[in-house]
């Protein structure tokens, strides 16, 4: 009981420090933003770090500047929405993470913009068979 005792009291004594401003106990964790450009300056990809993981949005662009991914991290794990482009810029692909794994529709279109295929997840697990049309929209099977 003695040992639950001394680690509250420094558990709350550390807290206390932390309130007053003295000892900032979330200095340690570091967030950035890193960024990559090409040879020309345009941007080639900006990403959000936590922890020296990947956490929050990741840009990816071509050299013209044009977008070609778009994705979501929690603790270096895709979780939320990922997204790839045509270098027309029309959707290619996309599909919702949770924690590393696909959870929702995924969806990938043909360059016209037309649905290409359908594909349900729940937690990483293929739940319905896939569905595919052609480029007129037409269904395959």
């Amino acid at each position: 009981m003695l040992k639950n005792q001394k680690l509250f009291i420094l558990c709350v004594f550390i807290l206390g420090l932390h309130s007053c401003g003295i000892f900032n106990i979330w200095e340690f964790r570091k967030h950035e933003i890193r960024e990559s450009y090409y040879n020309n300056g345009s941007l080639e990809y900006k990403s959000s770090y936590f922890n020296n993981k990947l956490d929050g949005p990741t840009y990816y662009y071509d050299i013209n500047g044009i977008l070609l991914t778009y994705s979501e991290y929690t603790n270096g794990s895709l979780d939320g929405l990922s997204e790839s482009f045509y270098l027309t810029g029309n959707l290619k692909y996309n599909c919702f993470y949770f924690h590393g794994h696909k959870h929702g529709d995924e969806k990938v279109y043909h360059k016209n913009g037309k649905i290409q295929s359908l594909v349900k997840y729940e937690y990483g697990k293929e739940v319905k068979a896939i569905i595919r049309w052609n480029k007129k929209g037409e269904l395959l099977y």
